[in-house]
């Protein structure tokens, strides 16, 4: 079984990155061709529910309650140990499940299909490369291997240093299949030892990026989708757009050109001078496309 997995929680704005992001999925992507079912862990099942035909799709909300949530805290109490409990959660329905885990704030392009048939291969998946961990040109993964190499790091009891050749994966995207249980097994075990000892929010996507790329062959897909994290006034084209949608009926929503061609990859963002950089965002602002351009 071929799974896309979400998780939306609380505000309006991630419910909405949420929508948008399926709605480009389906725009690519072909229920029972391309992929089985989509799964959805909320708090927020009505507002789901009001938007999407689920008559007529393979999406399954699960409802994400205090009660769950706790169980899946512990014993880290790191907030971002959710998204690796979530494959558990799902194999224990579909053990036979190849899942691929995907951030709010990303927008498919293209058809993804060829993933699922690798995941069956043993492979896995994360969002993008982001280089050496101890030698990055990125201010705060930079900084983020200085706090956490001057820790006492235990794992399984015994001491460890992060390698200075570990390359650190964006976890937007996650994938990985009914083969490799006991891989993610193995990340959530690293995952806890590795918050007790650093206290340290980027826990999981430090472990996944370890335990995948050291225990599986680990591809990227940035190529196949937009994670913009780093373009967050994104977010008011994308409530005008949710809110334009629901006035819509539910055929028509699919016909509707979604605004893609606003978001710059994360590529090209870094590629263009400061000086445009201010243009473009005032040219959005102007438009009422975003809410601000200044901080950026």
């Amino acid at each position: 079984m071929r799974i896309y997995c979400f998780i939306a929680t609380k505000k309006n704005e991630y419910l909405n990155q949420t929508i948008f992001s399926i709605l480009s999925l389906l725009k690519h992507n072909k229920t029972n061709t391309d992929f089985d079912k989509i799964i959805i862990f909320t708090d927020r099942l009505k507002y789901f529910e009001d938007f999407f035909n689920l008559s007529k799709l393979p999406i399954e909300l699960i409802e994400l309650n205090p009660t769950l949530t706790d169980d899946w805290l512990r014993p880290a109490k790191n907030i971002f140990r959710i998204k690796l409990k979530v494959f558990e959660h799902i194999w224990n329905s579909y053990p036979q499940a190849n899942i691929i885990f995907m951030d709010s704030d990303t927008v498919v392009t293209t058809n993804m299909k060829r993933w699922f048939q690798l995941l069956e291969d043993k492979l896995t998946l994360m969002n993008t490369d982001e280089g050496n961990i101890s030698h990055n040109r990125t201010y705060g993964i930079r900084v983020l291997y200085k706090n956490i190499s001057s820790k006492n790091i235990l794992i399984n009891s015994q001491p460890f240093i992060i390698p200075t050749t570990l390359h650190m994966f964006n976890a937007g995207v996650i994938g990985i299949g009914h083969k490799n249980k006991q891989v993610l097994l193995n990340t959530i075990s690293f995952h806890d030892d590795f918050f007790n000892s650093t206290q340290h929010y980027n826990s999981e996507q430090i472990s996944l990026s370890y335990v995948l790329s050291t225990q599986t062959q680990l591809e990227t897909c940035d190529d196949d989708l937009i994670h913009y994290w780093y373009f967050k006034e994104f977010q008011k084209m994308i409530d005008r757009t949710i809110e334009e949608l629901k006035n819509l009926n539910w055929d028509d929503r699919f016909k509707y050109t979604l605004p893609i061609d606003y978001l710059p990859t994360r590529k090209k963002f870094k590629s263009i001078p400061f000086a445009i950089k201010f243009k473009l965002k005032r040219k959005l602002y102007r438009l009422g496309l975003i809410d601000s351009y200044v901080d950026f």
